[in-house]
């Protein structure tokens, strides 16, 4: 605010402020004169603008009209021609939905063909293996009556020794199934209504022979009985 420092320095604080908005009230005026005045010549050039293109339109009024029917007549032909466009188009559009979703599908069905040799693959690769229940008959704990209970309860084949079945240590009564014993080959016997493969777990030798013949790996029995464990862990070896 141009007011001079040694007048600030004599006046009271109030008179100094209604000084400094009569200053301010004082420019805000000078400027809307100043653009009032710069408003007046640029209305009169707009007026004159207008006038002049008046004038103008209304010289060329004929021939707008000639010009403009002749775009009327373009505009329709354009709009024919593009519906025409627009219908190539979607035609364009509607095919490559085709192609695309026939391409889907191909891939979907190869991708399902492809699952099923894996799987059938992985099925054919899995190992088969068969488990076979092995009683370790320790004296005095019931295996002999396991051993009955399994064979006429349940009609299991039992490979077992002597020392488990009464009906395998009372065979050499019966001269037949004590021949059946000795032969190399394994298989079924029946004897007492009970079923036993033709081997005695109860020594080295049977356990030599029934690895020989393949006791495990041809699924003979249905439960191994052993008396000694050390034995019966060569089957499996």
């Amino acid at each position: 605010v141009p007011i001079p420092a040694e007048y600030a320095n004599f006046v009271e604080l109030s008179e100094f402020a209604d000084a400094v908005a009569a200053v301010r009230a004082h420019r805000q005026q000078r400027q809307q004169q100043e653009l009032g005045q710069e408003r007046l010549p640029n209305q009169r050039t707009r007026r004159r603008r207008r006038l002049d293109e008046n004038n103008d339109n209304d010289a060329d009024g004929s021939e707008n009209d000639r010009e403009g029917g002749i775009e009327a007549e373009d505009e329709k032909a354009g709009e024919g021609g593009g519906g025409e466009v627009d219908e190539d188009e979607e035609e364009e559009e509607d095919e490559m939905k085709n192609v695309i979703e026939g391409a889907w599908e191909e891939t979907k069905l190869a991708r399902e063909g492809e699952q099923e040799d894996k799987k059938e693959k992985q099925s054919s690769n899995l190992l088969k293996v068969n488990h076979i229940p092995f009683f370790w008959h320790v004296p005095r704990t019931g295996g002999t009556t396991l051993s009955a209970l399994l064979a006429r309860c349940h009609g299991l084949v039992q490979a077992t020794s002597s020392f488990s079945s009464p009906r395998l240590f009372a065979r050499g009564n019966d001269a037949a199934l004590a021949s059946r014993f000795r032969d190399p080959t394994l298989y079924t016997v029946q004897t007492g209504g009970e079923q036993y493969v033709n081997v005695d777990l109860d020594s080295l030798e049977g356990v030599q022979r029934a690895v020989g013949g393949k006791l495990i790996g041809k699924d003979l029995a249905d439960v191994v009985a052993v008396p000694d464990v050390r034995l019966g862990s060569l089957l499996f070896g």
